[in-house]
């Protein structure tokens, strides 16, 4: 297969005669030199399976939601997150017990809470919401979407300090 390769990148002809309509070639629409070597799939003949999708659980299909519509301190910290020098890694918009967390490491059990001005007013809410990721075994940092904004160096310090800690 790497000589039919090689003999269609030099100009020769080549190629597997069962794809030369175009199927599964790499290339939209044009015949390609260069046979595509992953086989296409298709949909069981006869209808089956049509309109058949896995059942998601609706706390996931709550975080699909929350992580396409982001905020854009979210957004801005997801990118510095990626982009720490650090062997664990994070999640957005992670589903932990009833709740979705903003961002966890679920190596450390480290979950990240941004917080905007509506929770100044609810407190004893993000209370209970501490207690219970704290019975799953998860320790929960919280910043104010401000920090984000005018100090992320300062917030990405103290996530380091915290995946860090025993």
């Amino acid at each position: 297969m790497i000589e039919i390769a090689l003999s269609a990148l030099k100009g020769g002809e080549g190629g597997d005669p069962q794809r030369s309509g175009g199927e599964g070639e790499v290339g939209a629409g044009k015949r390609s030199l260069i046979p595509h070597l992953t086989p296409t799939l298709s949909a069981p003949k006869g209808g089956e399976g049509e309109g058949r999708r896995m059942k998601l659980r609706p706390r996931t299909r709550i975080a699909r939601r929350l992580r396409r519509d982001g905020t854009e301190m979210e957004r801005q910290l997801w990118r510095a997150l990626r982009e720490l020098p650090t062997e664990y890694r994070f999640r957005r918009q992670h589903p932990i017990g009833r709740y979705v967390v903003d961002f966890a490491c679920p190596g450390r059990k480290l979950a990240i809470e941004l917080d905007g001005g509506q929770h100044a007013e609810q407190q004893q809410a993000d209370a209970l919401r501490t207690a219970q990721l704290a019975c799953r075994g998860y320790r929960l940092i919280r910043f104010w979407n401000g920090d984000v904004i005018e100090n992320l160096p300062g917030v990405l310090e103290v996530i380091q300090r915290e995946l860090d800690a025993d």
